[in-house]
């Protein structure tokens, strides 16, 4: 009837600001290796929700991607979302310095590692450069994949000493010798080599007249060689034999006792081996004699036959 009431009582309403975009703080490095974390925490708020579910104020963040959140205040007004903050974390990283080696003194070897990005050698080591170690050493390979995450292996080199190696000085041959062991290399279980050389035997004949090099190599157990070297000289002996004396050796090898006959008085007889050395002299005076060679090594020896009239050379081997 257009009759109006009075008025209601009135209702209060109260309108909260809403919270402000909230921000994230981390505690360290957001770039991290498997295992590694890194606390992220959000501005003040009286509630939070991450985008991981978390509901707390901080949050530890062991795995990978981006983290936001929200916050409630007070009066229950829930904010906008942060910006999100990008976590990293780096894989497993296992390097490998590959094998260990061992070489002789001397020879050059290179350390070529593998498994991470950036790679780096202790002893000054240069990862795939050759350079000759001068001891037995175990180097360290450390490895980084630029995200913070290391890992190390370790090779062992091994250096093996060279053998000392010598060669005795020969005694010059004749040309009408026959082939004849050579001696005088040491350690002993070398090879020799050379000009008239054959199976560690000499042959002057073979050779010719002249000067030779004559080579000695050993080998060790560990497969270390070093070589010596020794001349010989190969004479005519025209001017020390004569052609006319005849001299008779029997038998020839032989395992002690060897006799000599000669078609002219012998005044002298010198036995001498293979380094030149005399090893037994022997006044004779007759033109036979029996030389005792018991006691002499396995080998080829020279037997100077000094006459009346001049001087032979004769081989003799002795066996045992």
């Amino acid at each position: 009837a257009g009759c109006q009431s009075l008025a209601s009582a009135g209702t209060t309403v109260t309108v909260n600001a809403l919270p402000g975009t909230p921000t994230i703080t981390a505690g360290g490095s957001t770039t991290f290796c498997t295992g590694g974390s890194v606390t992220l925490t959000a501005s003040l708020g009286t509630s939070y929700l991450w985008s991981n579910g978390a509901t707390t104020a901080s949050i530890s963040a062991t795995t990978a991607g981006t983290y936001s959140v929200q916050v409630t205040n007070a009066a229950g007004c829930i904010s906008g979302t942060s910006a999100g903050i990008n976590v990293t974390v780096g894989g497993a990283l296992t390097v490998n310095a590959g094998f260990d080696q061992t070489i002789c003194r001397g020879t050059a070897v290179t350390l070529a590692g593998s498994g991470a990005a950036n790679l780096n050698w202790d002893n000054g080591v240069s990862n795939g450069t050759s350079f000759i170690p001068t001891a037995t050493i175990t180097y360290t390979l450390t490895g980084d994949d630029g995200l913070g995450c290391f890992g190390t292996d370790q090779v062992t080199v091994t250096v093996n000493d060279i053998p000392l190696v010598s060669l005795a000085p020969f005694a010059n041959a004749c040309i009408n010798y026959g082939p004849y062991a050579l001696t005088g290399g040491s350690p002993l279980g070398g090879t020799y080599s050379g000009t008239g050389v054959t199976a560690n035997n000499f042959d002057p004949s073979v050779a010719g007249l002249g000067n030779y090099v004559i080579n000695y190599i050993f080998t060790d157990s560990n497969g270390c060689s070093a070589q010596a070297q020794s001349a010989l000289f190969v004479d005519d002996c025209a001017s020390i034999v004569d052609n006319s004396l005849l001299i008779g050796l029997y038998p020839n090898p032989t395992t002690g006792f060897i006799n000599v006959a000669a078609s002219e008085t012998i005044e002298t007889i010198e036995i001498v081996d293979n380094f030149g050395r005399i090893v037994q002299r022997i006044s004779v005076n007759e033109l036979t004699t029996i030389l005792n060679l018991t006691e002499l090594a396995e080998a080829v020896y020279s037997l100077r036959i000094n006459t009346i009239n001049g001087l032979s050379i004769q081989k003799v081997t002795v066996k045992k």
